[in-house]
């Protein structure tokens, strides 16, 4: 999985990898659908979010009532089905468990009115190729590549490289050490202290 730290980065990654994984007539459109009633009236509005195929990998984004998927859950996409290829329907299948299970879109009221009843529909998903620091967070992956930007909080950092199981499947991307690596400037005069308190010259000669 790729990390990083803007969310235009993690757009671009995703979408990059998923159209490398799928050949376009393969994939189908998740979409944010707006349904309104005005005056006995239907229609509907679509704003595509992102492409996925069968065996996509997605990250849950929200708790779902009456299911087991929880905000963070990454899963893989099952039995997707479509209309004008947009997904009207779709399975995931949990890594946490192996249980293949449907996912269920949230309803959300919008307008409520005399003559007007408008409701929006969308499935709490995201695609799971590449994520931000903050929503990796919690998780534990065999692969990370770190997607390395200038002056990137040590923090930051750790809570990326702390995600990988193994450190030899920990890999860096777009390093530049004159830019991505910085002292501290505390811990640089802590360590000129400590060597002046011993005898030897602040900085090694």
């Amino acid at each position: 999985m790729v990390l990083s730290f803007k969310n235009s980065s993690i757009f671009n990654y995703n979408k990059n990898i998923t159209e490398k994984l799928f050949h376009p007539e393969h994939l189908y459109q998740i979409s944010n659908t707006t349904y309104t009633i005005h005056k006995d009236v239907a229609s509907s509005t679509h704003v595509p979010r992102f492409t996925v195929g069968e065996g996509s990998r997605v990250l849950v984004n929200k708790n779902s009532r009456g299911s087991r998927l929880v905000n963070g859950e990454i899963c893989t996409v099952r039995n997707i089905k479509s209309i004008d290829n947009r997904v009207i329907s779709l399975d995931v299948t949990l890594d946490s468990t192996q249980e293949t299970q449907e996912l269920e879109p949230i309803k959300s009221e919008l307008v409520l009115g005399s003559d007007t009843h408008s409701w929006k529909v969308e499935y709490q998903i995201q695609p799971a190729y590449a994520l931000t620091y903050h929503k990796s967070e919690g998780q534990t992956l065999d692969d990370v590549f770190l997607d390395v930007e200038k002056h990137l909080q040590p923090a930051m950092f750790y809570v990326g490289a702390s995600r990988v199981r193994c450190s030899d499947h920990l890999f860096v991307l777009n390093f530049n050490a004159a830019d991505s690596i910085s002292a501290d400037p505390y811990a640089l005069e802590e360590y000129k202290r400590l060597r002046v308190s011993i005898g030897l010259p602040p900085l090694p000669i």
